[in-house]
């Protein structure tokens, strides 16, 4: 497959995309802007991320922002992309905050740019430490975290997790511009969700943030101690791996996350829970 080829690929995909939501935009400003934007879609991942930095919120309605992100995130990217991506995770916006983490996670699930994660870590923790942080900022910060998975904890970044977590979601805003306000999909739920899950995971190698996470954990879940809180924080992760393969109709899948929680709760104070979830994924498979 040439580059050129590749090159032509992605930019006949993403075309019709930005075209199909510029319908739903008023004439002028946003067919402007695809006019500046569609030379960055033929070109390699540089431009697009230059065109990315080049987003305004206030001429440029969000449209594709999203989708070009991701493919820009699946693309090689030069030597300066730690810098770039930190400096537009650190935006006021947050749909740039999005796109900027949506784009660090991909280079980091290639390993595509050395040093990525620990770049944007420092502005990520700043925008979930913000008042009224948008979920779908949040929900990108847990996805670029669970990408990075283990190795070197990024602690700051978690420590700020775990106070956003303590904290809990903030009410929407319908006022103001951002994806939580424009997307018909609601994420808060999944979003803090997640957020638990992931901390859960980091608990006991999350280095300086550990103390942070532990106590929102035992609150979370009433344990006392970090064995018994790793312990119930797994726990609440298999019964939602149950519950979303049972609401996705995936049956082996409902069983296998069963099995986790079964031995989990054995002998503690959701196991009577776990054993009538048993009889409901049983009820769903015959």
């Amino acid at each position: 497959m040439t580059e050129r080829w590749r090159r032509a690929r992605w930019a006949a995909c993403a075309l019709p995309l930005l075209a199909l939501a510029a319908s739903g935009q008023e004439e002028g400003g946003f067919q402007d802007h695809l006019l500046r934007f569609a030379g960055a879609l033929q070109a390699a991942g540089d431009p697009g991320l230059a065109a990315l930095e080049a987003w305004d919120p206030a001429r440029d309605p969000p449209g594709a922002l999203g989708d070009v992100a991701r493919r820009v995130a699946a693309l090689p990217l030069g030597p300066d992309a730690p810098a770039r991506l930190a400096a537009l995770v650190g935006r006021d916006d947050p749909f740039l905050q999005e796109a900027g983490l949506v784009v660090a996670r991909g280079q980091v699930e290639q390993g595509l740019v050395p040093g990525v994660a620990e770049a944007v870590a420092g502005p990520a923790a700043r925008a979930v430490r913000a008042e009224g942080v948008d979920p779908w900022v949040v929900l990108a910060v847990v996805e670029l975290v669970d990408t990075v998975g283990g190795g070197a904890p990024l602690e700051e970044l978690l420590a700020a997790l775990a106070e956003a977590a303590a904290r809990g979601p903030s009410p929407i805003d319908a006022t103001r511009a951002g994806p939580a306000g424009s997307r018909m999909r609601p994420v808060t739920g999944e979003a803090y969700a997640r957020l638990d899950d992931t901390l859960g995971r980091w608990l006991g190698q999350a280095g300086a943030a550990d103390a942070k996470l532990l106590a929102h954990l035992e609150r979370r879940h009433g344990a006392r101690g970090l064995e018994a809180t790793r312990r119930a924080a797994s726990l609440e992760a298999a019964v939602r791996r149950v519950h979303v393969a049972l609401a996705q109709g995936d049956r082996r899948g409902a069983a296998w996350a069963l099995d986790q929680a079964r031995t989990l709760a054995e002998g503690g104070p959701r196991a009577d829970e776990v054993e009538r979830l048993g009889a409901l994924v049983g009820a769903e498979a015959r």
